[in-house]
């Protein structure tokens, strides 16, 4: 029961971080979306590298935390535009 807990509290600390992620993107804020979404890479990276390749949760989740993962790799490593003077 304290594994279901713990992951439990883990999907949804990443779901939030991702909703924020895409309320930034779809609201035009590309600059808080990149930002948000190096948080949401570090936070998907954390539980990966936390989690037993035994624990059978995990086995069932890594395709959609690995997914997750890259998509938020990818809009962290979005070229920002620069503020001129």
């Amino acid at each position: 029961m304290a594994l279901y807990k713990s992951w439990k509290a883990s999907l949804l600390r990443l779901a939030r971080k991702a909703r924020e992620v895409y309320e930034e993107a779809s609201g035009g804020n590309r600059l808080a979306a990149s930002i948000d979404a190096c948080e949401l890479f570090d936070m998907v990276n954390k539980v990966i590298l936390g989690s037993s390749p035994e624990d059978p949760v995990f086995l069932e989740l890594r395709p959609t935390l690995s997914y997750l993962r890259s998509t938020a790799m990818a809009i962290c490593s979005v070229p920002q535009p620069t503020i001129q003077p």
